[in-house]
């Protein structure tokens, strides 16, 4: 068995906008890098994402923004194992996200954040 660290721990609100606001072209997005209250050592361990690249057919007044987080350094852990010795057959991915109790600290805090 092989221990891999996690990829990142990812959450986004979706957001409708107003009708004035639904036609932002050409395509922007932005993507912050901050540290969050459980950060260690000037460590820059969250980003928050701003883009409007979402299916405006979706949005209930045509347009939308997307506010994201993720926890850009984990401390939980996964695991990556191989299924068979059949080099078609996927892995066994278990990613493990937020069993680290600062990594839903984290989260959350971001959540509020995007909110």
């Amino acid at each position: 068995m092989n221990t891999q660290r996690n990829d990142h721990p990812f959450y986004f609100n979706i957001h409708a906008l107003k009708p004035e606001f639904r036609a932002m072209s050409p395509a922007s997005g932005a993507l912050l890098r901050t540290a969050s209250s459980e950060a260690h050592n000037r460590e820059l361990d969250m980003h928050i994402s701003a883009t409007h690249l979402f299916d405006p057919a979706k949005s209930p007044t045509g347009g939308a923004i997307v506010l994201a987080i993720a926890i850009v350094q984990p401390d939980s852990v996964g695991t990556l194992r191989l299924r068979s010795r059949d080099p078609k057959a996927a892995p066994l991915i278990d990613y493990d996200f937020l069993a680290e109790a600062r990594d839903r600290r984290r989260i959350l805090e971001g959540v509020k954040i995007s909110r």
